[in-house]
């Protein structure tokens, strides 16, 4: 693919402007420090580049404390592309971008909306790619695109398929420790090894931050918003990992959560539905988030496969290797893995755990995951739990021009209609 050759901050600046006026109407706290969150997140990327910073850019899966350690900045480039896209409603144009450059529509939203990101020249340009594979093989290859968009050099990291045999542990550890030398190489600076130590120590809080928030949804009535914990922790645990500034934004939302379930109160005024959803539908859509939870009641209680953390204690004696031991630092590590042995049993604990009325599983349009393991997860769930679970029509992750807010309204109606008949 042809080099980029210009780039034009004016859409992160814009972004940042709606951020901070998105901020000064937010109706809570945790939504406050959220878009303020964001807003940082640009703004450090351009003071970054303007001070001649390396920029490391990244995706979902990639463990970022190494380069945090090594005083770069990170730039998840799914992640950047996103937010960037539905905030601005530049979808179309970015997917038209990545469409008219040879990428396939059939790919999800974030691996069609980057590319298109970049393409546009929207992009802070990174100086480094650095990535690894995922659940899916798309994630593999997303990293050597941007290679060859911006120019610049690349490390594939090969995470195990489990990482649970101490053959596989030593291996993604070798990994490590070559993308440790490859970075000095770069940068000629060595490793600060008592730096990645408290990026490390601070990237655990927030893991086990956000392993109490997931238990404090289990209160009935639950106490967060569908926007909290499907959008915000499943972005802000990863990209703000091992920053103060991440440790502090997961502290607020559980001590908001803490204070509602010690008065006995909900997010919403009345919870009618306690629902899992299985994969996420179009949760940017603020009218369609507002009318789940305000006109139906509707309480999303839990995300198996996307937000559920276990708790994370590093051993700061050996980093690179507690680092590769680590399977819950990032959102969706819970779908790499044989089915029956990770990704069904936590559904099927957590339909018994939240307290769920209902699930509805989301295919998710393009992604190699979800649609392809929905029908095991679901039938676990109705045979073991006995609770309804509903197939979900449509849906896509940032794309409103493949499935409507009204059409999203449409199919959760339908759902509920089953889940009352139960």
């Amino acid at each position: 693919m042809k080099r980029l050759e210009k780039t034009d901050l004016s859409k992160c600046e814009e972004l940042i402007r709606v951020l901070e006026e998105a901020k000064s109407q937010a109706e809570t706290p945790v939504d406050a420090a959220a878009y303020d969150l964001w807003a940082q997140y640009y703004r450090r990327l351009i003071r970054a580049k303007s001070q001649g910073r390396l920029i490391v850019g990244h995706n979902w899966f990639t463990p970022i404390d190494i380069c945090r350690a090594m005083e770069m900045e990170p730039l998840c480039i799914n992640g950047y592309a996103q937010i960037m896209a539905v905030t601005l409603g530049l979808e179309g144009g970015v997917s038209g971008a990545s469409k008219a450059a040879g990428l396939a529509p059939e790919l999800c939203g974030s691996h069609i909306s980057s590319p298109g990101v970049a393409l546009k020249g929207w992009m802070v340009e990174p100086d480094v790619a650095v990535w690894n594979h995922g659940p899916c093989d798309n994630t593999a290859k997303h990293g050597e695109l941007f290679t060859e968009l911006f120019g610049i050099p690349g490390f594939f990291l090969d995470p195990p398929y489990r990482g649970e045999d101490e053959a596989e542990i030593a291996y993604y550890t070798e990994q490590l420790r070559g993308l440790v030398r490859f970075l000095e190489d770069l940068t000629g600076r060595p490793m600060d090894w008592d730096r990645l130590r408290e990026v490390m120590r601070l990237s655990a809080e927030i893991v086990n931050l956000r392993k109490e928030i997931n238990e404090l949804r289990k209160a009935v009535p639950c106490p967060s918003s569908i926007r909290w914990t499907g959008n915000y922790l499943t972005i802000f645990s990863f990209i703000w990992s091992g920053t103060p500034e991440g440790v502090a934004f997961h502290r607020l939302m559980r001590d908001e959560m803490k204070k509602r379930v010690a008065q006995g109160q909900g997010f919403i005024p009345q919870e009618n539905y306690r629902v899992m959803f299985v994969g996420l539908p179009a949760a940017y859509d603020a009218d369609f988030i507002n009318w789940m939870q305000v006109e139906k009641g509707i309480s999303v209680v839990s995300e198996p496969g996307i937000s559920h953390y276990l708790g994370w204690e590093p051993d700061y004696s050996k980093p690179l290797e507690s680092l590769a031991r680590c399977r819950t630092y990032t959102t969706c590590w819970a779908m790499q893995g044989p089915l029956k042995e990770m990704w069904i049993p936590d559904a099927v604990a957590a339909a018994r755990e939240y307290h769920v009325d209902g699930v509805m599983c989301w295919p998710a349009r393009g992604c190699r995951q979800y649609p392809a393991a929905l029908r095991a997860v679901a039938d676990a769930i109705k045979r073991e739990v006995g609770i309804p679970v509903v197939m979900m029509v449509d849906s896509d992750f940032n794309d409103p021009f493949f499935v409507s807010a009204e059409e999203l309204m449409d199919n959760v109606e339908k759902a509920l209609e089953i889940i009352d008949k139960k």
